[in-house]
């Protein structure tokens, strides 16, 4: 089983960013704003107890990527892959 959080990369000021993901399902890459990264399941399971909860996510920042760097630091561990497309 497989467990995934729809993210996107946002800048300091806000703006949100389309950076290139290589989807796990097609191996091509897009640039996207929007896509699915795959997380462990406590992960999903702690968003998913905050927005059953509050209907929020305070906590919603996934990981970092400092100008230069060519991969994001996720703040929790990731097992790695995304998705670009989920409507089918």
């Amino acid at each position: 089983m497989n467990y995934y959080l729809v993210v996107e990369a946002v800048a300091p000021g806000g703006a949100i960013l389309s950076v290139p993901i290589t989807s796990i399902e097609t191996q091509t890459t897009e640039d996207v704003t929007i896509w699915a990264q795959r997380v462990a399941k406590d992960t999903f399971d702690k968003v998913a107890a905050e927005k059953t909860s509050s209907g929020l996510i305070t906590n919603d920042v996934l990981g970092h990527k400092e100008r230069g760097e060519l991969e994001p630091r996720f703040d929790t561990p990731v097992p790695g892959g995304a998705i670009t497309d989920w409507n089918d």
